[in-house]
């Protein structure tokens, strides 16, 4: 069973996204309505960071929801989005379902941070 929690910080312009576990179809439903929400609040000019430490490698059903979930999102937002994963086979999924050119992987919390930190011009 997995885990989410959506939350924006309004200060940052920044919708954060934490997901733990394995997540079946109905948990990425309810993530999608969850982010739906917070989208909301953040109109169309924000960035994201997905923190998947604790977010193993999930079945091609949930991956490929995932997927077209995150394209849904960036088609939502002017903004940048961040990745944090624990392993490169969490890095090749997440290659393999939400290639983006706005969208960046990363292996650490601080470097995503620091990624979405620095001005757009500077950080392509």
């Amino acid at each position: 069973m997995g885990a989410f929690d959506v939350s924006y910080d309004t200060r940052r312009c920044r919708l954060r996204i934490v997901v733990k576990g394995y997540l079946s179809p109905d948990e990425v439903r309810a993530l999608a309505s969850q982010l739906n929400r917070n989208i909301e609040k953040a109109g169309s000019d924000f960035d994201g960071i997905v923190e998947s430490l604790e977010f193993p490698v999930q079945v091609n059903e949930v991956a490929d929801l995932l997927g077209v979930l995150g394209r849904g999102v960036m088609t939502r937002t002017s903004g940048r989005a961040a990745i944090v994963v624990a392993s490169m086979l969490n890095k090749m999924q997440v290659d393999r379902t939400l290639a983006h050119p706005r969208l960046r992987v990363f292996m650490t919390v601080a470097e995503a941070e620091q990624w979405l930190d620095t001005p757009t011009t500077e950080a392509t």
